[in-house]
C-alpha cells in the first residue's frame, strides 16, 4: 500500500476532506504472467482489506521505478529498470 485510502487515525489537525482522500497501491508488472497475476490479485485484497469491503477504481497505470543492475562482465553491467502498475481508489458504502 503506497498511501491508505482516508485516516482512521485522524489528527485534530487534518484537513477538512481526509477522510475522503483516496488510497493507491502497487505492485511489480514485471516477470511471468502468473507471477503478475498473483501480484494484482494481493494488491486488490489490500484495496478490499483497506476499505473494509467495496472499493472503486479511479485510475491506474504503468510507471518505471528503480532499476535492477545485473553484472554482464567484472567490469560492465547493465540497469534494467521495474515497471510497476500504479492503482489509485476509492473505498464505496
Amino acid at each position: 500500500m503506497v498511501q491508505s485510502p482516508g485516516n482512521q487515525n485522524q489528527s485534530k489537525y487534518a484537513a477538512v476532506n481526509e477522510a475522503e482522500r483516496s488510497g493507491t497501491v502497487r505492485y511489480l508488472n514485471d516477470g511471468a504472467g502468473f507471477i503478475v497475476k498473483a501480484r494484482k490479485n494481493k494488491a486488490q485484497k489490500k484495496m478490499w482489506e483497506a476499505c473494509s469491503g467495496k472499493y472503486e477504481i479511479i485510475q491506474e497505470g504503468e510507471r518505471q521505478s528503480g532499476a535492477v543492475a545485473t553484472s554482464l562482465t567484472a567490469t560492465t553491467a547493465i540497469a534494467t529498470p521495474m515497471n510497476y502498475w500504479y492503482v489509485e481508489f476509492r473505498c464505496v458504502k
